[in-house]
């Protein structure tokens, strides 16, 4: 499946990003989903879990997950929540006739994800 698997939900829900944060997975491997997959960075489960939410919840005395939340928290600072995919920030902006707004913002986030 390759990359596209970082966009598949459980039937929870759940993307791969989700599980990871759920089980304490470092932030390099995080940031690796995320480049796969930038929206999972503000994307929620039915249930309503977001990765930092996850991190939050899991996080235990053995395992306190203290680098992943930091990480998490700084990469929602940099791209707020309007900046997910479906968004309808940037539906009135013209990029060309051949790619979508969706599109050139996905591959800067993924850039962003791969060089930080």
């Amino acid at each position: 499946l390759g990359p596209c698997a970082t966009a598949m939900r459980d039937r929870k829900g759940w993307l791969p990003a989700h599980v990871a944060c759920s089980r304490h997975c470092s932030p390099h491997k995080l940031k690796m989903l995320l480049a796969a997959y930038p929206a999972a960075l503000h994307a929620e489960t039915d249930d309503g879990n977001t990765l930092l939410s996850l991190a939050t919840s899991t996080a235990t005395t053995s395992h306190p997950n203290f680098a992943l939340i930091e990480m998490l928290r700084a990469e929602m600072d940099k791209f707020p929540k309007y900046l997910r995919q479906g968004s309808n920030v940037f539906t009135d902006v013209m990029v060309g006739p051949n790619l979508s707004t969706a599109r050139i913002l996905n591959q800067g986030l993924r850039g962003h994800f791969l060089d930080g």
